[in-house]
Order: structure tokens, then sequence, then C-alpha cells
């Protein structure tokens, strides 16, 4: 665990240099990156990604089973859980951007102020609330856009056609 963490430091480090750390802050890296770390830890990253991918990939399998009213229930785990390893799959990848993102854009007093709100009682319950935010705002987009998106494309590939473009395959 402690070499994968050594790694992680050193790819953020890494991505995080080109990305507008200037000599003035390169002192200030090391710490930054255990603030960084603290913070991510705190805020449960992994776990809110785990809960948001589940959520999705419930959506993704409900959508599969309404389109194949016949599908049985091994069948729809199946779907269920290749869907939800390629979701989990690029967790680490996440969490590498989210750490380099973290680094470019918070100074280290940044870091220490949202390190001692999640450590107040508001804090601890807003990290505790996210994932399910999270997961209803995602759910309700993701409906808006099933019944936004048809008429939208539909419109958009009549212009395209009456313009003498080629539609999208």
């Amino acid at each position: 665990m402690r070499q994968i963490r050594t790694l992680m430091m050193a790819i953020a480090l890494a991505a995080a240099l080109p990305l507008g750390i200037g000599a003035g802050r390169a002192e200030e890296v090391p710490e930054r990156i255990v603030l960084v770390d603290k913070l991510m830890a705190m805020l449960s990253l992994d776990q809110a990604m785990s809960q948001v991918a589940a959520a999705t990939t419930q959506t993704i399998v409900a959508r599969v089973r309404r389109a194949n009213p016949g599908m049985t229930d091994a069948n729809a785990n199946a779907v269920y859980k290749l869907f939800y390893d390629a979701m989990m799959g690029m967790t680490d990848e996440s969490i590498t951007l989210s750490r380099a993102s973290l680094l470019k854009y918070y100074t280290k007093e940044d870091l220490k102020v949202m390190i001692a709100f999640y450590e107040t009682p508001t804090g601890r319950k807003s990290i505790e609330l996210m994932p399910q935010i999270i997961q209803e705002v995602t759910l309700e987009t993701q409906g808006m856009l099933e019944r936004r998106l048809p008429p939208l494309v539909e419109a958009l590939n009549k212009r395209l056609k009456d313009a003498g473009y080629n539609l999208p395959g």
C-alpha cells in the first residue's frame, strides 16, 4: 500500500509540475501532496465513485431490461458486472486526475481551510450526503437527457440532412 501511495504521489507531482506550480511553490509540493491526500481520504473519493458507478450501472441495466423484457436475472447481472467493472476500472485514473487538479488549483492554505471545514459537523454532514446528492443529480440528469436528447438529435439530423451533410452513423 505504501508503494502505491508513493507511486501515486510521484505521478501527482509529475502531473502537477507542468500544470503551473512554479519554482516559488515547488518546495511546498510535498506538504501540499500530504494535504491533498488527507482531503481526498476525508472525502472518501473512491467510495463516492463506487456509489456513483453502482447507481449509473443500475440505470443502464434497467434500460437494457426495458428494451429486453425477457432478459433473465443472470443476464442482467452479467450486464451489471460488465458495466460496473468497466466504470470502476477508471477509478485509479480518476483519483490521479483529481489529485493533480487539487494540486493545480489549491494552495497549501486553501487545502488547510478545506480540511478544517470538513472536520466540522457541517463538513462531515457534507461528506456524508455528497454521494447521495451526486447520485440523485446524476439519475435526474440521465432522465432529462433520455427525454430531451431524442428530439434534439432528430432536429439536428434534419438540419444536417436539409443542408446536404451526411448524418453521423
